[in-house]
């Protein structure tokens, strides 16, 4: 009887094992991988940005008898690159080297110790200087089913507060504000991204998670709030007391923490 050998496949190398383990943690965000000198990009995120950055395209070996695309940027001026991706909507995460190469036993460690979004960034040289910058969140008040809405620039500070009593609603107001980033509770980003798709522009805003906690924590709204505006509630803020805006704000600052 004949015996069938399959071909032996070898194992990815190391370092791009450490690299696919980021890259599930990093998730959508397009990873920089930092090698040395470098910060590299892999796989699909490679074949993304490479046009977007000018960068060549080239391949290198996995491990396994396949290649895989990768270009790089030199670490000092990898920040001027992800700029320019921030600005186009993507959602970069930075992994570093967290040890010393010379004294690392194998493989050095590294973590993704940043992640970048478009409605996120204090960086005046990653702004347009005559546009504001704003990161959008709304959020469903379970008890009135009202939404609220938050408007906020953090490289200005500028914070707006208000209601609505649809999603839908907040379709114009994403037309006259144009954020470059909105949070939005998980069930709901398929329905404003349906809303979305109804819109021509050359760059949508990234949708992302708003974190759920402190939309189910009292306790913890008061605290944030306190922290921030020096009140327990907002009241005492020009946007007075709106039906699930101090969970939402609440939420918005942990997120950018």
């Amino acid at each position: 009887m004949d015996q069938q050998v399959s071909d032996v496949v070898e194992p990815l190398t190391p370092m791009m094992r450490q690299y696919y383990e980021l890259k599930r943690q990093a998730g959508d965000a397009i990873l920089l991988f930092r090698m040395g000198d470098f910060y590299e990009i892999f796989g699909e995120d490679a074949e993304r940005v490479a046009p977007i950055l000018e960068l060549v395209l080239t391949s290198r070996e996995k491990g396994d008898q396949t290649r895989v695309p990768f270009c790089g940027v030199p670490h000092h001026s990898a920040r001027n690159y992800w700029l320019k991706l921030l600005k186009r909507g993507y959602k970069i995460a930075l992994a570093d080297q967290t040890e010393d190469p010379a004294k690392a036993k194998g493989l050095v460690r590294r973590e993704i110790i940043r992640v970048l979004t478009p409605g996120c960034v204090d960086d005046l040289d990653g702004l347009d200087r005559d546009t504001p910058n704003y990161l959008m969140a709304v959020h469903e008040d379970p008890d009135s089913k009202t939404w609220a809405i938050l408007l906020a620039d953090i490289s200005t500070g500028e914070m707006r507060l208000g209601a609505l009593n649809s999603l839908e609603e907040t379709r114009d107001l994403i037309e006259r504000f144009r954020p470059r980033e909105i949070l939005v509770r998980q069930f709901f980003q398929a329905e404003l991204q349906t809303l979305l798709s109804r819109q021509v522009d050359d760059v949508q805003p990234l949708i992302e998670a708003l974190p759920e906690a402190p939309l189910r924590d009292r306790g913890q709204q008061r605290q944030m709030l306190h922290e921030v505006f020096g009140k327990h509630d907002l009241a005492s803020q020009p946007c007075g007391e709106i039906l699930g805006g101090e969970a939402l704000v609440a939420a918005v600052i942990a997120r950018l923490r």
